[in-house]
């Protein structure tokens, strides 16, 4: 419901819902991950959402970076990061 805009802050959300804030921030967690798989394992008690939501941060937190930067701010990265590694280490094993 935050993200939907029903709430505006992290604290009106997890009051609105019974939770925490920090409940709230997992749960938003797993939705930004687009793991639709994983988003049932946590719905239907198979995985805990805490740990579930500690174990996507990271990518999540990279797909928001990624998805929020500019063109030149992507070729910067790239640069930085090196083709090479970004290849060996993000793209070849996805494959």
């Amino acid at each position: 419901m935050l993200l939907r805009g029903e709430f505006s802050s992290l604290i009106e959300a997890a009051d609105g819902c019974g939770s925490c804030p920090q409940y709230v921030v997992y749960g938003r967690t797993i939705l930004e991950s687009g793991n639709p798989a994983l988003l049932e394992d946590v719905l239907a008690g198979n995985v805990p959402l805490r740990e579930a939501a500690e174990r996507e941060w990271n990518v999540v937190q990279l797909q928001l970076a990624f998805r929020r930067a500019s063109a030149a701010e992507r070729i910067r990265f790239g640069r930085r990061e090196g083709v090479g590694t970004l290849w060996d280490e993000c793209i070849a094993p996805a494959l």
